[in-house]
């Protein structure tokens, strides 16, 4: 049945600390609570008790049939009230996370962990035992690993939305166990998902162990920390619809050098895949070929972009049509973004930065350059609340003695990017993947704001969250814009800025792409029309030219301005 030797010399070491006297845990009490459940209140209730029964399981020693009977009775129950908290939570997500929605998400997650380490002693169990109990005991097993894919699967999604990432010990489960199940020939296997099983109404559908792993792995490389919440549900269900393609390979020659879309994978590796062979492993080794993958998401941006032109609209991928224009183009820009392989900065220079004011949102860095340009007025600079409030924006810890103010600490900068670190309160400044936003790292910055992005977040620790900014520009200036007249007589005679048609604007520039402007996503403005910008001292004309770049927040084009209108135009429509 292919488990002879040498085939079974992979082994998953794990082994469950039963305690004395703990017996196996009634579930009749989470059947009652399932009965009850209407609302998310009564989900986290069922499921801070089933995360209790679950632990209980695994401190008692139960034969393998009793554990895996248990263990898929608390599955049944965990599914529906997890999918249904997820979806709620699905919805918004950045920093600070709610205490509701972290308390939730985190449940969710630590009962996957206890579930998986339920079925990996099932797996343990049964793969040390003779080969004749083994083969009378092949249907277990394949569930046991089929199971452990499944709620690796599922944690994987919901550490996505909570900005975390799958640790090493469970990508050393999932290595293993793949390479274990295609050196027995059992990879291919198909098996019904917990969604088709557990939640009434799901079309039936069922998936290959290696699918799944392929799906950790493509989830993986897209790099869920650079992506809106909402965004990764469509691409994870893009992802489950099987769009997106990755081939695994039988390492034949391992003195090869890798392809350069091709990584390695090797077993009992903590690290998802290589993108080079590493001269200090021996353990069996498997090949991702990513060439599918990458010609996909080429095509998907392609086609994003042609559709601007009247293109096909049928060959734009499924989960991009669930978007506007604006967005759909962010999300294919997104992908292609994010699939080529980055090396993250691990540089900690915790360097303290007490005067650290940030802005985030298009709205509320408008108004800072707005407050700025016109000197501050009647407060002066930095002098407005929200100003004080962006100072001391990381937290302010409360207790019966005082209030204790927490610092930003800067881990990297590049000439292109920014990372800092803080602890996460419900007082941390509300940020999102994809807003703009305006920094000033010190005191002497307080006139002269960066303009940045908000690209990734990533919470390490419970309480700890870190943030990267990439940056686009050193100097930023707020206008009104309006569309100019199309006639230059009408352009010449007028003498009034209409500002009650006027929308926001912010100018940047950089060494890359010269003057840009940025505009939130609910303007749409034209490639090759022309604007009218409202400055402090005069309003000039500008063409838009090319979009840059567009995130959830925001979209970037570039700018040429041209010649100066009279002066005239400075006569600004009264106030309504």
């Amino acid at each position: 049945m292919g488990w002879d030797l040498p085939e079974r010399h992979i082994q998953l070491e794990f082994n469950l600390v039963a305690l004395r006297n703990t017996v196996a845990p009634s579930l009749s009490n989470l059947y009652q609570l399932d009965k009850l459940r209407k609302t998310a209140d009564q989900d986290r209730i069922l499921l801070r008790e089933l995360l209790l029964k679950a632990r209980q399981l695994n401190r008692c020693k139960l034969s393998v049939r009793r554990r895996l009977a248990l263990s898929e009775n608390l599955i049944g129950l965990f599914y529906a009230p997890a999918i249904s908290l997820i979806a709620l939570y699905s919805k918004d997500g950045g920093v600070p996370d709610t205490e509701a929605r972290q308390e939730s998400l985190d449940g969710i997650i630590e009962t996957c962990s206890v579930l998986i380490n339920s079925y990996k002693s099932l797996v343990h169990t049964l793969h040390s035992a003779s080969s004749f109990r083994l083969a009378h005991s092949l249907p277990q097993f394949d569930v046991s690993v089929f199971r452990i894919f499944d709620l690796l699967r599922l944690k994987q999604k919901v550490k996505g939305i909570r900005y975390q990432q799958l640790s090493d010990a469970a990508w050393q489960t999932a290595n293993t166990l793949i390479h274990m199940m295609l050196a027995a020939g059992r990879a291919d296997q198909l098996m019904i998902l917990m969604e088709n099983k557990y939640i009434k109404g799901e079309q039936l559908k069922t998936m290959r162990v290696r699918d799944i792993y392929a799906e950790l792995q493509i989830s993986h490389r897209f790099q869920l920390l650079k992506w809106p919440v909402q965004w990764q549900v469509l691409l994870n269900y893009s992802i489950g619809l099987g769009d997106f393609k990755l081939g695994l390979l039988k390492d034949e020659d391992e003195t090869q050098a890798l392809l350069k879309s091709h990584t390695i994978s090797y077993c009992y590796d903590s690290m998802p895949t290589r993108t080079s062979r590493s001269g200090t492993q021996s353990a069996p080794s498997l090949l991702l070929n990513w060439t599918k993958l990458e010609q996909k998401i080429s095509a998907d941006f392609a086609h994003v972009l042609r559709s601007k032109k009247n293109a096909d609209p049928m060959q734009i991928a499924k989960h991009l049509t669930l978007l506007s224009a604006a967005e759909r183009l962010a999300m294919a820009q997104l992908q292609f973004d994010t699939f080529p392989w980055q090396t993250e900065a691990l540089t900690d220079l915790r360097q303290r930065l007490p005067d650290l004011r940030i802005f985030i949102g298009f709205s509320e860095v408008f108004h800072l350059l707005q407050h700025i340009a016109s000197d501050g007025g009647w407060q002066g600079v930095g002098q407005r609340m929200s100003d004080l409030l962006a100072r001391h924006s990381s937290a302010l810890s409360e207790d019966d003695v005082g209030t204790i103010e927490s610092a930003w600490f800067m881990q990297f900068q590049s000439a292109t990017s920014l990372r800092l670190g803080t602890q996460e309160t419900r007082y941390t400044k509300d940020m999102k993947i994809g807003e703009i936003a305006a920094y000033m790292l010190t005191q002497e910055d307080i006139r002269r704001p960066c303009l940045g992005v908000i690209k990734r977040i990533f919470r390490p620790k419970a309480g700890s969250v870190v943030i990267d900014i990439e940056k686009l520009s050193a100097s930023a200036e707020s206008v009104w814009l309006n569309k100019a007249p199309e006639s230059k007589a009408s352009l010449m005679d007028t003498t009034k800025f209409d500002r009650e048609t006027a929308f926001p604007g912010i100018i940047g520039s950089d060494a890359r792409h010269g003057r840009t402007l940025f505009l939130p996503n609910v303007y749409r403005v034209a490639e090759g029309s022309q604007l009218l910008l409202q400055r402090q001292s005069e309003v000039d004309t500008a063409d838009v030219g090319n979009i840059i770049s567009v995130t959830k927040g925001y979209t970037q084009t570039s700018l040429r301005l041209t010649t100066p209108v009279l002066k005239t135009y400075l006569e600004l429509a009264p106030a309504a």
